[in-house]
């Protein structure tokens, strides 16, 4: 069972745009969080205090970029633990995206974006944060205790019966611990509206996989998966509607492909999904199986039911090829399925 810790947000945002630090203002002033902003990097840094559990940053700012900050903030220790997110343009790409993690991101998110992902995102942040202080807490206790026990061993002064009782706290202390790290490494890595792998997890595990075939020589094949016209869901019913086919859908998904295979949502509605050791040819009948499954699919919502095709871009790795070159190449598939329309899959 998951631990949740129930404290107050403050998040502190850092853009130059005005109109967009009233946007997120008013988006997080609606659930109550607490929001500091500054209009500049060198704006921002007064306004540090130990209170902050999540940064806004913006990527493209003059006099000194999101970029610069990050990196000059990440050499304070004392904010070690602050979550930092990156508002990026549509156009920055993966590399761009990879020096932003390099730098000491936790997540970015790409301009214009919906409220109700922004939310999402900002609160699975802060409750990392929180959870990070817990375990600090908690060690901290923890090496209190073992110092008094330490002690009172000295001093021979005590029973069985309180060394047991002491042993017991300390079990217990420790098994709080491990929940802890366990909810941690959780959080870090899912998307918490569909529970899939994040963009920095997936894309992770994916450097790691080509690093494997590198090695071993073994086949590696990548699908795009785009769900089709989405954009009409949230349009015609809402967002919040939209999250509820996005939820449903990756969950139906999450359960065809294989017990090695991986799912990650690369951004919006597109997702990634990893097939280690499997061919081309090998990786058709699960492509068949997925755009079955999402035609089948019926999804509540609005007080109707409503199906989502999908549309899916398939390629296997070839030597030498960076991962960027991989994924551009799964996604001119994909883009080809769409023109070809959709409610179906193209391999190259």
């Amino acid at each position: 069972m998951a631990l949740k810790i129930e404290e107050d947000i403050t998040v502190l945002v850092i853009d130059d745009s005005t109109d967009i630090i009233v946007l997120i203002k008013a988006i997080l002033d609606n659930e109550l969080i607490h929001t500091i902003c500054a209009s500049s990097a060198k704006e921002a840094w007064p306004l540090l205090n130990k209170n902050i559990d999540v940064i806004v940053l913006d990527l493209m700012m003059p006099e000194v970029s999101g970029r610069d900050f990050l990196i000059e903030f990440r050499k304070l220790e004392e904010y070690s633990n602050v979550r930092v997110i990156v508002l990026t343009a549509e156009s920055n790409d993966d590399q761009e995206i990879a020096r932003l993690f390099e730098a000491g991101a936790n997540d970015y998110i790409k301009k214009p974006f919906f409220p109700a992902e922004f939310i999402s995102r900002v609160k699975n942040h802060a409750n990392h944060m929180h959870l990070t202080k817990a375990l600090k807490n908690y060690n901290m206790k923890l090496k209190k205790k073992n110092a008094q026990l330490l002690e009172v061993v000295k001093r021979e002064e005590f029973l069985n019966k309180r060394i047991l009782d002491r042993t017991f706290k300390l079990k217990k202390a420790y098994s709080k611990i491990e929940k802890l790290n366990e909810q941690l490494k959780y959080t870090s890595t899912r998307d918490k509206l569909t529970a899939t792998y994040n963009r920095g997890a997936i894309l992770t595990f994916l450097q790691n996989d080509i690093q494997r075939v590198k090695r071993l020589n073994t086949p590696l094949t990548l699908i795009m998966l785009d769900f089709d016209f989405f954009k009409k869901v949230n349009d015609t019913y809402g967002h919040r509607a939209g999250d509820q086919v996005l939820q449903s859908l990756s969950m139906v998904l999450k359960k065809s492909i294989r017990e090695i295979d991986l799912i990650g949502r690369y951004g919006g509605e597109e997702f990634i999904i990893i097939l280690p050791d499997t061919t081309l040819d090998h990786s058709l009948i699960l492509c068949e199986r997925l755009i079955h499954v999402a035609r089948v699919n019926k999804i509540d919502i609005v007080k109707t039911v409503i199906t989502q095709t999908i549309s899916m871009g398939v390629t296997q790795y070839i030597n030498e090829e960076t991962i960027d070159q991989f994924i551009e190449r799964a996604d001119t598939a994909l883009y080809q399925a769409k023109e070809s329309g959709r409610d179906r899959y193209i391999t190259i």
